[in-house]
């Protein structure tokens, strides 16, 4: 038998293995495109996409406008975010100006839409109809998230200690949501809101 030369025997095994390296190859892409059709189906592009986009997508908050008047530097209507307090406003309003009796202003108070916030100038008497409203007889009601210390002591059976327990109230829950909450006041019973009920007002 002719004796095959080294050089044809190191020729043909460099081609098997490349044959064999192609066919390995080959197997793993069909796996690979394998993996990623199963994935496809399992989780849809769109649904992928959609997902990014909910994660994306910052919660809307609604917006409010309130107008601020008195001494203040900029009075005028401005546009806040909900949930924001009368102190923002007065910011946006370029600050108190310098007449501004500060004392008489509920800076920790929420602000609501359309809400009408009235700065007085030390020693001024602010219109009381620019913050109250008029019970069935057409007496003025006062609005107790708005009062402060001495108008609440105007209130039949509020005196300062409990005019001060209604501010501090207001500034750790937030405004009264209805009338009855003023109950939750200490010093102020079931007989002290019969006489206030008329009287009270939160809007």
């Amino acid at each position: 038998m002719a004796r095959i030369p080294k050089e044809v025997l190191y020729a043909g095994t460099a081609v098997i293995c490349v044959i064999a390296a192609g066919w390995f190859y080959t197997s793993d892409m069909r796996k690979t495109a394998d993996i990623y059709e199963m994935a496809a189906d399992t989780y849809p592009a769109a649904t992928v996409a959609a997902a990014a986009n909910t994660n994306d997508a910052a919660p809307s908050v609604k917006r409010i406008k309130v107008y601020i008047a008195g001494a203040v530097v900029n009075p005028g209507v401005y546009e806040l975010d909900e949930g924001s307090r009368v102190e923002d406003a007065l910011n946006l309003a370029g600050g108190p100006a310098e007449e501004a009796d500060m004392l008489r202003v509920n800076l920790a108070a929420r602000l609501k839409d359309e809400q009408q916030i009235i700065v007085p100038k030390e020693g001024e008497t602010v219109d009381k109809l620019l913050e109250e409203g008029q019970n069935k007889d057409g007496e003025t009601r006062m609005n107790i998230n708005t009062a402060d210390e001495s108008e609440l002591m105007e209130l039949p059976g509020v005196g300062q200690v409990t005019a001060k327990n209604i501010i501090s109230y207001r500034m750790e829950h937030g405004d009264f949501k209805s009338i009855e909450d003023i109950k939750n006041v200490v010093r102020i019973g079931e007989k002290t809101f019969e006489r206030l009920k008329d009287l009270i007002i939160v809007d």
